[in-house]
């Protein structure tokens, strides 16, 4: 079963790129999703700022990840000077697979 869920955060953005105070919003966001392999960021600027998607490439790099082309449809409309940053995440679960982290190890069955 493959599940994916998009998460947004709208920053004050302008055709001059995110105040500082604004990168600094993003970054610590970006650290309490736990930003990782796997994850999609994606931008939706209606001013299209090319200072805007440097700004939050240079976060994303920070954690390892690229800007995709193209963000996901959210919920409501950003109005200009404001940017919504999307950060897609995907996961794939087995219906009836056992999850071994949960097992402790005197009661595993495998052999070390």
């Amino acid at each position: 079963m493959v599940e994916r869920s998009n998460f947004s955060l709208d920053v004050d953005a302008n055709a001059g790129g995110l105040a500082i105070s604004e990168q600094r919003r993003l970054n610590e966001w970006f650290a309490a999703m736990d930003l990782g392999y796997g994850d999609r960021v994606s931008i939706d600027d209606p001013l299209a700022s090319t200072a805007t998607k440097q700004a939050v490439a240079d976060i994303a790099a920070r954690y390892g990840l690229l800007v995709s082309d193209g963000a996901p449809v959210t919920n409501g409309l950003v109005n200009p000077g404001r940017a919504r940053i999307v950060v897609t995440r995907t996961s794939a679960t087995v219906p009836g697979c056992p999850d071994w982290a949960t097992v402790p190890p005197s009661t595993s069955t495998c052999h070390q």
